[in-house]
């Protein structure tokens, strides 16, 4: 009965979550296509897109369009963008002829490579990422490419005549590049070295993330959601009772790992939210009326804002934005840290700080983002609070300290 309790307790959480759900259609733009490949993020939260139009900049309120007739963009099919740290636009652009390169934008002024103008005759880029060093490595067809020291790098992570492009990269917490290939796997370049971790015919991977244990989650053509234990070298498949990603033969997945190791997973027309702790999942889903009529379009990429907006890209259907989700990536960060003890709890929880000494109060949020106990703690006991009369699920301790600033710690209640 518990474990029904349980089901239906976050059966009800889901359906309660807050959540809104906005589309941009770009009609007004009057863009050849409203195909988009690739969305970053800016220091200003100004969103810029890749595609194959141009690129473009939403700030907020207003959108913008840089194209070939009003800017020194180099083309209008755009692949990839990135922002590194100075809020420089990086853009991998390419075209059905041997115009391919990079264009990198400061707000003002545009600097071009391609094959004309130096080493890099890269194929399309498809994805770029920045290390902890802020040197670029870039995504394209059999090669890895970095620019460093005034130069341009070549990689060959395969030696086969076989296609195997490169789709995405990621760095890891040892500033490794990690990037994922679509038909050979994944693999790791370090200390000038590639490794290589396929797993028996996985065909197809889709997505790539590393979490703060640098284990590498993938989703296969098979819809197994799996990571790679890097430090066992071992593939790991996550069996979970419902996994609600579709089925089909390589659909895009994309993959973002939030500061407390769950993940959100984008495909179709969903986010999905899983925690590898406790094998949960939950679901959200556009209306269908937000989409073009006709269309099998769904999500091709998405990105997490400063104010826990997630926004997603299409290839027909514009620019959508989920906002008012209430989820454990909505707190402020854990600076000063939170200790928490028994997890799970079912009576009394426990809790210690490090040099956070000016708390006023602690709650107890769950996952609806409802409060369901708070207490001052001049009347309270300090450091525990009894959680016995609480429905079994996952909560979040929250405390507040003088100036409003709110710290929070996820457990579960059995």
């Amino acid at each position: 009965m518990k474990t029904l309790l349980f089901f239906i307790f976050l059966f009800l959480s889901s359906i309660l979550s807050s959540q809104t759900w906005t589309n941009y259609n770009l009609k007004d733009l009057n863009l050849y296509t409203e195909q988009l490949y690739d969305l970053d993020i800016d220091s200003e939260q100004n969103i810029w897109f890749a595609s194959l139009s141009g690129l473009l900049k939403y700030d907020g309120t207003n959108w913008t369009v840089y194209d070939t007739l009003n800017s020194d963009l180099p083309e209008n099919q755009l692949y990839s963008v990135e922002v590194d740290n100075e809020d420089n636009i990086w853009i991998g652009y390419g075209s059905d002829g041997p115009s391919r390169g990079l264009a990198i934008f400061d707000g003002q002024d545009w600097i071009e490579y391609n094959e004309k103008n130096s080493k890099f005759d890269a194929y399309t880029i498809r994805d770029i990422i920045f290390d902890k060093n802020n040197t670029p490595w870039f995504a394209t067809g059999d090669y890895i490419w970095t620019h460093q020291n005034n130069d341009w790098i070549q990689y060959k992570h395969i030696q086969s005549n076989d296609y195997t492009e490169v789709s995405e990269i990621e760095i890891d917490k040892n500033n490794n590049i990690c990037f994922l290939s679509s038909r050979k796997g994944v693999f790791i370049y370090s200390d000038g070295l590639f490794r290589s971790y396929s797993k028996v015919n996985p065909f197809y991977y889709n997505g790539l993330a590393v979490d703060s244990n640098n284990n590498i989650w993938v989703v296969n053509n098979q819809n197994s959601l799996m990571y790679l234990n890097t430090m066992l070298k071992e593939w790991i498949v996550r069996d979970t009772t419902e996994t609600p990603i579709s089925a089909g033969f390589n659909i895009p997945h994309t993959i973002i790992v939030d500061r407390y190791n769950t993940l959100w997973i984008a495909e179709r027309r969903n986010l999905h939210n899983f925690n590898p702790e406790t094998d949960i999942w939950k679901s959200y889903t556009a209306p269908e009326s937000l989409f073009e009529p006709n269309t099998g379009t769904g999500f091709t990429d998405f990105k997490l804002d400063k104010s826990n907006n997630f926004w997603f890209i299409t290839s027909s259907s514009g620019v959508f934005k989920l906002s008012d989700l209430i989820t454990d990536v909505e707190v402020e960060p854990n600076i000063n840290g939170i200790s928490i003890y028994p997890n799970p709890a079912s009576s009394l929880l426990s809790y210690e700080t490090n040099n956070i000494t000016s708390i006023i109060q602690q709650s107890i949020v769950d996952l609806s983002g409802k409060e369901v106990i708070n207490d001052k703690i001049a009347n309270a006991m300090r450091n525990s609070i009894d959680v016995s009369k609480l429905q079994i699920g996952i909560y979040f301790l929250q405390l507040t300290d003088t100036k409003g600033v709110k710290y929070s710690k996820k457990f579960v209640v059995e």
